[in-house]
């Protein structure tokens, strides 16, 4: 049985419609970061992030005192931060979810395993195929 996050539905609707706006671009590795260009690139998490903040939630936003170009919100620049986490009813702070096993012989059919929006994220998935991901799972 899979686990389903139990994400506010107005908050995954409009989640969806913000990665899939164009108004985001996309970049790895951090919540959001400047590029050379003087624009800014974010992960699937920072988009979220950047809802919460949109939408009145306080969230200390400023430049990580490791990385110049990358920004930590409340201190934290690669996973959610806790009042966004518990703004959005994601329970992790990398998006961890589960997902069904794919056939293979050494596994039950009926066994998990686990996954996370920030791997998919970084791992080169672009923000529809996590769409599909948020969709299914959140």
């Amino acid at each position: 049985m899979n686990h389903i996050i139990k994400m506010k539905p107005e908050i995954k609707e409009m989640w969806i419609e913000a990665l899939l706006s164009g108004d985001y671009q996309q970049g790895q590795h951090h919540l959001c970061q400047d590029n050379n260009d003087g624009s800014k690139s974010w992960c699937c998490l920072g988009v979220l992030t950047d809802l919460a903040m949109k939408n009145g939630v306080d969230i200390d936003m400023e430049r990580s005192l490791s990385e110049s170009n990358v920004y930590a919100f409340d201190n934290d620049s690669e996973t959610l931060p806790f009042a966004v986490k518990e703004w959005s009813g994601v329970d992790t702070g990398s998006g961890q979810y589960s997902r069904p096993n794919p056939t293979n012989h050494l596994f039950d059919e009926e066994d998990e395993f686990s996954c996370s929006l920030a791997e998919d994220n970084d791992a080169g998935l672009t923000f529809e195929e996590i769409v599909d991901i948020i969709k299914e799972y959140f």
